[in-house]
């Protein structure tokens, strides 16, 4: 191997080991920029919105067992029947 391909094939290495590298410190500049910004934005929130204002929590004796549906549970209709009777195998998204 003459000097030149040495030369080349050294500078093909150091670039590519520097471009591996690359992606690894723009991500931290980029992972560390968006928790800035995460921190500033709850920071905003909590002076806007009082704590209160998030959705309560329940403990399992306030929490009801039986959740009625909304609507209809067996519908009448007759292309519904159809389906029904069928297993829903006709069933097309339309």
């Amino acid at each position: 191997m003459n000097r030149r391909g040495w030369l080349i094939g050294a500078l093909a290495t150091v670039t590519a080991a520097t471009l591996s590298a690359c992606d690894r410190a723009v991500y931290a500049v980029t992972d560390q920029a968006r928790r800035m910004a995460e921190g500033l934005t709850r920071r905003a929130q909590r002076l806007v919105v009082p704590r209160e204002a998030l959705a309560p929590t329940y403990s399992r004796a306030e929490i009801s067992p039986d959740f009625r549906p909304n609507g209809s549970i067996d519908p009448a209709a007759s292309d519904y029947l159809a389906l029904k009777a069928n297993a829903f195998a006709g069933y097309r998204l339309i």
